[in-house]
């Protein structure tokens, strides 16, 4: 080979390969690597939490990277824990109609029964005489009493309103 010569880079890396065993080149930092040291050089603000060793800026991403994938893992964890109270929730919710139509079947019936009661009770004799009962010789109302009889000893007594005594 002459010193003028022009090689091929095969023949080049042929005879690198004769002199020394290839080896393998160390990895190149990623971009963001690369900025975040010139940031840390340039005394600005790098990504994740400073540390004394500000040769190492793959450190700091690294570091920067573990904090957030626990942040997920926690979100992560919380969102299954939300998921499960949302279920619990959902089986809750698809009873409420049934314990809603029960609830109003009670309802009716007790209201039946009210209104049963409220017709007996209209059938008694003196049923508010105290509200709409008013003299015809006086007009006064809701003064009124009723002779009620022992049936025991068959003695006799009133029983009603009278006015206060002056």
């Amino acid at each position: 080979m002459s010193d003028n010569q022009v090689m091929s880079q095969a023949e080049i890396d042929g005879l690198f390969s004769s002199i020394a065993p290839a080896k393998p080149l160390p990895p190149q930092p990623a971009a963001h690597v690369v900025a975040a040291k010139a940031a840390m050089q340039a005394g600005g603000p790098g990504p994740g939490p400073r540390h004394s060793d500000e040769d190492d800026p793959l450190r700091l991403t690294v570091a920067d990277l573990a904090g957030r994938l626990a942040k997920a893992e926690k979100a992560l964890e919380r969102m299954s824990q939300l998921e499960t109270k949302m279920e619990q929730l959902s089986g809750s919710l698809s009873q409420v109609p049934a314990n809603m139509q029960q609830m109003a079947a009670r309802f009716q019936e007790i209201r039946g029964q009210v209104e049963d009661i409220v017709g007996c009770l209209k059938l008694t004799p003196g049923l508010a005489a105290k509200k709409t009962f008013q003299c015809g010789h006086c007009r006064t109302k809701g003064y009124v009493a009723v002779h009620v009889q022992c049936t025991q000893c068959g003695k006799n007594t009133l029983m009603g309103w009278w006015p206060a005594r002056k």
